[in-house]
């Protein structure tokens, strides 16, 4: 037996460092398993893309031929935490059709279009004998669904011992970086001096580091979660830079300060 691929499926996220999931995050359902194995087709993981591979002759043919198109139903589990679950439920689902695709294969990868639709979030694609004919060619036909990335206010903790009054205490952008940032507003900036029953984490800090001063700042603004780091973000106390480059939060775990879902990262500052 000799396998040909007729279609590649990726899934791509923009908070993952590649910027797509593992293949093994789709997967096909039960009608689809029993449609491929009636094609003699497999669905086969290849890093971060599922492939559909067809059962092929010494001429490259599928072995069994389409005659009409065919539906083709996969789930998406698990879902990134940096998933916006709420955009995402208006329009689970993925699809080529009713989109007017002519078939056949290229290089250049089909983006998916969401539609409302009532379930988990999945990906429905056409399987046509076009794209069979197009595999024969050595065309893959190739489909991407990218899921909608969460946003939320960046939040830096920082543990210090310095004694500079709290309005000194200033993130700010260095001057010559590039790109979107979040800014830091002097409202977004509190001492923990109590516990704060609307920041467990800020006032777990608090308690395991007696004598030492718990500072928050919250970013004006959400900021949608991304791979692509912000660069230049320094953290200063008065006129002093005491950090020139602020780790970004990470984005795999949001939790919640208040009202606000924030991506959390804490930082020291520590004189001994």
């Amino acid at each position: 037996m000799a396998y040909r691929p007729v279609v590649e499926l990726a899934l791509l996220h923009p908070a993952t460092a590649s910027g797509a999931l593992p293949a093994t995050a789709i997967v096909p359902d039960r009608d689809t398993r029993a449609r491929l194995a009636g094609l003699r087709m497999l669905a086969k993981p290849v890093g971060e893309r599922l492939v559909l591979l067809a059962d092929t002759d010494a001429a490259g043919a599928p072995l069994v031929p389409l005659r009409a198109p065919v539906r083709l139903g996969f789930a998406v589990a698990p879902l990134p935490a940096a998933t916006d679950l709420a955009a995402l439920a208006a329009a689970p689902l993925f699809t080529d059709e009713r989109a007017g695709r002519a078939g056949g294969g290229g290089a250049d990868p089909q983006p998916l279009r969401r539609v409302p639709a009532d379930g988990a979030p999945a990906i429905a694609i056409r399987l046509t004998p076009a794209d069979h004919a197009a595999a024969v060619a050595g065309k893959v036909r190739r489909c991407t669904a990218t899921l909608p990335a969460a946003a939320a206010r960046w939040c830096f903790h920082l543990l210090t011992d310095l004694a500079q009054p709290l309005a000194d205490w200033r993130i700010v952008r260095a001057g010559g970086a590039a790109g979107p940032a979040p800014a830091f507003g002097d409202r977004g900036r509190t001492e923990l001096t109590a516990p704060d029953p609307d920041d467990p984490a800020g006032t777990a800090l608090r308690a395991a580091h007696p004598g030492v001063r718990v500072i928050r700042f919250l970013s004006d603004a959400p900021v949608a979660a991304s791979a692509t780091p912000v660069r230049g973000l320094e953290l200063r106390a008065g006129a002093t830079r005491l950090l020139a480059a602020l780790p970004n939060p990470p984005p795999g775990a949001p939790v919640r300060v208040g009202a606000d879902l924030v991506f959390a990262c804490t930082v020291r500052v520590m004189t001994a």
